[in-house]
């Protein structure tokens, strides 16, 4: 998982830094928007977090056995862990007043999140099934109606 603690590393630095060096050209409003998206990103991402329970853990593992939970915002997409922590940074680079930092922020974040994906969903495949490819046919990944 390198590549996704390097596109990590990268979007924080970048956006921390954009955010400090560019000024603000957005309207103050935009900043409140954005921290409210933070917050609903992160209540989100610990919502996921919370349903998951002791299946949750920070490295890939999938048990042979283990049920593919479909409850909390699982319903609706598979990795709202993901979706929330990038709705998070999208929040706060908007946060800084600019589109700049929120691009910069969010895009590594999002590019991580998709690799990562990529190598989850074969492993959960693999391991688990006919009843994770079905529930892969009637789930979004992450944005409803987009991907």
């Amino acid at each position: 998982m390198r590549v996704n603690n390097a596109l990590g590393t990268i979007g924080f630095v970048a956006g921390f830094v954009s955010a400090l060096l560019v000024p603000q050209t957005l309207p103050r409003s935009v900043a409140w928007s954005g921290a409210a998206l933070a917050v609903c990103g992160t209540a989100l991402r610990y919502w996921a977090i919370v349903t998951l329970g002791p299946l949750f853990t920070l490295t890939i593992q999938v048990r042979s056995g283990q049920p593919v939970v479909e409850r909390g915002p699982y319903r609706w997409i598979r990795h709202p862990s993901y979706a929330g922590a990038d709705l998070a940074l999208l929040g706060i680079g908007f946060c800084s007043g600019h589109w700049l930092p929120a691009a910069l922020f969010v895009v590594p974040w999002v590019a991580a999140h998709a690799y990562r994906i990529h190598i989850e969903e074969r492993a959960l495949l693999a391991t688990l099934g006919d009843p994770y490819a079905r529930y892969r046919e009637r789930t979004w990944r992450m944005v409803p109606l987009i991907w």
